[in-house]
């Protein structure tokens, strides 16, 4: 759904994985100033991560009223539905479907 950012023009890459392949993919690929969402039971979280520390993310969602929030992945790994990642400056969107 991409609330908060602009997606109009990216290229948008479809992957479905198991938790520990998104596991490996967020420790190779996404970086601090990127932006996720990550949509979990019938909540979801979305922002520019401000720091990382292995599953664990800092993230500024861009809205006054709820500033920054923490996520840790592994905590929500039974109920994560999709991850989200744009990648700072580079054009594209990719959506990770969890098996």
């Amino acid at each position: 759904m991409t609330y908060g950012m602009d997606c109009t023009g990216m290229d948008c890459i479809e992957r479905t994985m198991d938790y520990d392949d998104l596991s490996e993919y967020v420790e190779e690929y996404v970086d601090e100033g990127d932006y996720i969402e990550v949509y979990f039971g019938r909540a979801h979280v979305e922002g520019t991560i401000e720091s990382i520390s292995g599953t664990h993310y800092r993230i500024d969602t861009h809205h006054d009223s709820m500033g920054l929030l923490e996520l840790e992945l592994k905590d929500v790994e039974d109920d994560l539905l999709e991850f989200v990642h744009i990648p700072e400056n580079e054009g594209k969107r990719i959506v990770i479907s969890m098996l």
